[in-house]
């Protein structure tokens, strides 16, 4: 298995080859922190630093694949999106329901997921605040700008886009977009 990742969606795709024993080839930024890169190791994984930013790292993994080999994407898969949305299922199962979900967002994929077992449990009219930190080079804030951008997970953008979840949610609070010093709070 070969993926691409800033940390976290690396470490699931090597977690799960150690179980799997299959061996996983990881493609980092050099922004990933050392300790990040540890656990890849720790859990079996080669890891290949490259480029300043994910684009760059992700470019070099889909280079590396060979015959036989499985891309692992880190946010922009359904499949993951349908985990991710798990989330809300069993928030939805256990209540009381939260009055607003925070979502930190890096590619997009835990947001879409979020934004699918909302819509799958009748509950779109709970908020949702998008948080991004703006220091790191991450996707553009979906929510302010309405889901409608192409960027690193074009198959979550466009299915932002198709339900426009994040443009109802933006007309709903009348257009609040705030920022602090560390990150964007889009609603």
């Amino acid at each position: 298995m070969v993926s691409s990742s800033g940390g976290n969606g690396g470490l699931a795709v090597a977690c799960a080859g150690r179980k799997l024993s299959l061996p996983v080839t990881v493609v980092v930024p050099r922004s990933t922190s050392a300790r990040a890169r540890q656990l890849l190791r720790v859990e079996g994984a080669e890891v290949i630093v490259d480029g300043p930013s994910w684009q760059e790292a992700n470019v070099l993994a889909l280079s590396l694949l060979a015959a036989g080999d499985a891309f692992i994407h880190p946010f922009d898969d359904p499949l993951l999106w349908r985990g991710h949305a798990t989330l809300i299922d069993g928030i939805a199962r256990c209540g009381p329901l939260p009055d607003a979900v925070v979502v930190a967002v890096g590619g997009g994929g835990l947001l879409a997921g979020v934004i699918e077992g909302l819509r799958r449990n009748r509950l779109g009219d709970i908020p949702v605040i998008a948080r991004r930190d703006r220091r790191r080079r991450v996707a553009p804030s979906l929510a302010a700008r309405g889901a409608n951008r192409r960027a690193r997970g074009d198959h979550q953008y466009r299915h932002l886009a198709r339900i426009r979840a994040c443009s109802r949610r933006l007309r709903r609070s009348g257009g609040e977009a705030r920022q602090d010093a560390g990150a964007t709070d889009d609603r």
